[in-house]
């Protein structure tokens, strides 16, 4: 099953109105742009989603009680470029977890304090709304869902309205090999107002933004 048959597969089995369809559908072609930016095949993809009828039951028990502890579709959506909440989908977690990752001050390839500024940079044009300069810095792959549309319905699923941001309290980077390829991956979590975000941001080897997760 090719990718455009299995998520009309998912389609087909949902609940819910076409609005609610159409974003699950943009979600879940965002969590297998982010897989296949790290290297994940379709159908390893597709198998880690599971069948189509079973996901699109699963997304139908968690829009009928939101107050219930987050099923597996839900933390499929908000996993990425994604634990609490989207933007790196359950790829950016895989990502996280299962490459080989070293200091980033050992890198010949990353330099670890443009990798912090630039890991800064990328969430002052989020808070900025600056969706146009985000994807300039993006790989193509992640300018399909660099947008206000999709960027707002991601920090919806945080939860909370976070107020102003204040500042920066905590950064750390390290350099991952996957596949033979490189990525510079820094989680900082930023203050607001009400309350702390964290996020992993995942740069590649000509330091252009490849994934987002927020928690």
């Amino acid at each position: 099953m090719n990718q455009e048959n299995y998520l009309k597969e998912v389609e087909k089995h949902l609940n819910c109105g076409k609005a609610r369809k159409k974003q699950i559908r943009r979600e879940l072609e965002a969590d297998i742009c982010a897989a296949s930016e790290q290297g994940e095949e379709w159908e390893e993809t597709r198998k880690r989603m599971g069948d189509p009828a079973e996901l699109a039951r699963e997304f139908n028990e968690n829009m009928g009680n939101t107050k219930r502890k987050m099923s597996r579709p839900k933390k499929i959506l908000l996993i990425c470029a994604a634990v609490a909440a989207v933007l790196a989908v359950l790829a950016a977690v895989l990502f996280w977890l299962l490459p080989k990752t070293y200091p980033i001050s050992a890198s010949s390839i990353f330099q670890e304090e443009t990798v912090a500024s630039e890991a800064e940079e990328i969430v002052e044009l989020l808070n900025e709304k600056d969706y146009e300069t985000l994807q300039e810095k993006s790989t193509d792959q992640m300018k399909t869902v660099m947008n206000e549309e999709y960027m707002e319905g991601a920090k919806a699923q945080v939860g909370g309205d976070w107020g102003e941001f204040q500042r920066f309290t905590s950064s750390i980077s390290v350099e991952a090999v996957q596949q033979g390829k490189h990525f510079a991956i820094t989680e900082l979590t930023a203050l607001y107002e009400n309350r702390s975000v964290t996020y992993q941001i995942s740069f590649d080897e000509n330091m252009e933004l490849a994934g987002i997760y927020m928690r």
